[in-house]
């Protein structure tokens, strides 16, 4: 089986960039409801309950970075100040916009730039 990298695209510019190393945790988006309970002041009153649009959806990616490249390409992708677009290994498009970027470095000998991340990013729409 061939390695699919996600792929982020920015739509302004029009730069694409294809990540060296995906991420290994998380890339599914959960679904919430948006829904408010109210008790109502009369004694015999029943609990009335009001559903809106769904809450916007949030998600959070974990994974490694090897290289100062992969770094600083994340970094680059955080720093952007509107939607981008992510093509992650399944195929599923999302229209994001990255909320944090969240770098812890570990020494290892073998890669100076060993860091474990967190991405999180609020998709605005998919495809």
């Amino acid at each position: 089986m061939s390695r699919t990298a996600w792929t982020f695209t920015d739509p302004v510019t029009m730069d694409t960039w294809d990540m060296e190393i995906n991420p290994n945790q998380g890339g599914t988006p959960s679904y919430r409801k948006s829904i408010t309970f109210r008790n109502p002041t009369a004694p015999d009153g029943k609990l009335l309950m009001f559903e809106g649009r769904d809450e916007p959806q949030q998600m959070r990616v974990d994974g490694v970075i090897l290289t100062q490249a992969l770094l600083d390409n994340l970094v680059v992708w955080y720093n952007k100040r509107y939607a981008v677009e992510v093509q992650d290994d399944l195929g599923r498009t999302f229209n994001i916009y990255i909320t944090a970027l969240e770098p812890s470095r570990e020494r290892k000998r073998s890669h100076p730039y060993y860091h474990t991340y967190t991405l999180e990013y609020t998709i605005l729409d998919w495809t």
